[in-house]
């Protein structure tokens, strides 16, 4: 997959065909994009659903009907990933995911997969607030994301690891889930850029009951003691697809910036089984 020629394209119409245009390159091609169609694909992890007008994908051009010519033609392509999504939700607005958040749900295709159905399932603010919400799928989605942990200290070494799309460490337990859930927590912000429609960008989505922000996220003292009073005692579960590799550090050296996921050997292997059931309200 190296050597494939892959574009970014900004899809515009979806009807019997998904057609867009290029958005980036390293040929600099100026053409009409189609994505050819869909029993030719193959198998792929992403061909779940075509795109949809104004949603970013990466594709493989497959064929260049004038490659000679840089302006004139059409690429024929498939679909190898998506760059950012947009589903319409239940009071005709829209979900954004993009940027961190997309890479953080692209190894997380059961994730993923439930984007258009959660959005349909949700309606928006109309005051510009921030969104946090949870929903019951009705069914068993996938293992719940915060799991019960052995309580700690602020300055207490326990494991960490950085999940996709995030900057800063969470607390994780290296041991198999074990719950599984039909229940998905998300929360988004509105869009900073204008348009017609109601418009949020997808903050943080997980399987599970809604969690408080992390201790590195707290602004004031009250904040920073509500959050780590609650992820004193919780962790998320470790994912190896979807995390760095795990590390010991304290809360209080993540929330002051000094952590270093080099600074120590990773932690060994914790408990296969929770030392307390803790609950996953927020407390």
């Amino acid at each position: 997959m190296s050597d494939a020629d892959v574009i970014e394209v900004r899809f515009y119409q979806n009807d019997s065909q998904a057609r867009g245009r290029i958005t980036r390159d390293t040929f600099s091609r100026q053409k009409l994009v189609i994505v050819r169609d869909k029993t030719k694909l193959g198998s792929t992890a992403w061909s779940m659903r075509s795109p949809l007008p104004g949603e970013k994908w990466l594709c493989v051009v497959r064929h260049d009907t004038k490659p000679e010519d840089p302006r004139r033609g059409v690429l024929f392509v498939d679909l190898q990933q998506p760059v950012s999504m947009l589903a319409s939700t239940a009071c005709g607005g829209l979900l954004v995911v993009s940027g961190k958040r997309m890479k953080s749900l692209l190894v997380q295709p059961a994730l993923l997969g439930l984007f258009d159905e959660i959005a349909e399932k949700i309606r928006l603010p109309q005051d510009d607030s921030r969104m946090s919400l949870q929903l019951d799928m009705g069914r068993p989605v996938g293992f719940r994301a915060i799991i019960g942990a052995p309580q700690v200290a602020y300055d207490e070494c326990c494991t960490f690891a950085i999940r996709d799309g995030h900057d800063a460490p969470s607390r994780v337990l290296v041991r198999r889930p074990g719950v599984i859930s039909s229940i998905v927590s998300l929360m988004a912000e509105p869009s900073q850029d204008p348009g017609p429609k109601t418009c949020y960008q997808l903050a943080e989505l997980h399987i599970g009951k809604i969690m408080q922000p992390e201790p590195w996220s707290a602004d004031n003292e009250h904040f920073l003691e509500t959050s780590f009073g609650y992820w004193s005692k919780r962790a998320f579960w470790y994912d190896v697809t979807s995390m760095s590799d795990p590390f010991e550090c304290t809360w209080q050296e993540v929330v002051e910036g000094r952590w270093r996921k080099d600074a120590r050997l990773p932690a060994p292997i914790e408990g296969s089984e929770e030392t307390e059931p803790v609950s996953d309200a927020v407390a």
